[in-house]
């Protein structure tokens, strides 16, 4: 299936982690290579936190089958992140996600959107922020190098004879 991989291009709804080494907090998880702790956010020490950032729209071509969105984080003292969505003005949630002392790749996939419980569509997509979210105590627990969400889809075209078709 095709798929389209969307990294931070802004600031979204919630900015409560702190920017290590860049600014603003979305410059920090962008990149396509894992830059470990070159560029990294660091979750602060007032319990539960979020940061999501802002996506460049794709252009629709097809039906959505899923959307994932990546983190690539460490802890220090075991607290897990939590990859982030807000889709309709609602903030939603993976359940825990990795919490090793290294840097690893985490996931959280949802077929359907978590606010209609219908199928995605690209207006969704278009308005969708990603981030992580995570509980932190004493000090910065959590610390997030990348952000990314990809977009699985099937492309629909028309069929010769008018009816519409999945290609595969």
């Amino acid at each position: 299936m095709p798929t389209y991989t969307l990294r931070p291009n802004g600031v979204g709804s919630y900015s409560q982690w702190f920017p290590i080494n860049d600014t603003p907090a979305w410059k920090c998880v962008d990149e396509v290579t894992p830059d470990e702790d070159g560029t990294y956010i660091a979750s602060p020490n007032t319990g539960w936190s979020v940061d999501t950032y802002a996506l460049p729209d794709p252009t629709p071509v097809g039906a959505i089958n899923s959307v994932t969105v990546w983190i690539r984080t460490r802890s220090f003292t075991g607290v897990p992140g939590y990859a982030a969505i807000r889709t309709h003005s609602t903030l939603y949630y993976s359940a825990a996600l990795g919490n090793g002392a290294s840097y690893a790749n985490y996931s959280w996939t949802t077929t359907v959107n978590p606010n209609t419980g219908l199928a995605w569509t690209w207006a969704e997509i278009d308005a969708l922020e990603a981030g992580i979210y995570a509980f932190s105590i004493p000090k910065a627990d959590v610390f997030c190098t990348q952000v990314w969400v990809v977009v699985d889809y099937t492309v629909v075209a028309p069929s010769p004879s008018g009816f519409w078709a999945v290609i595969m």
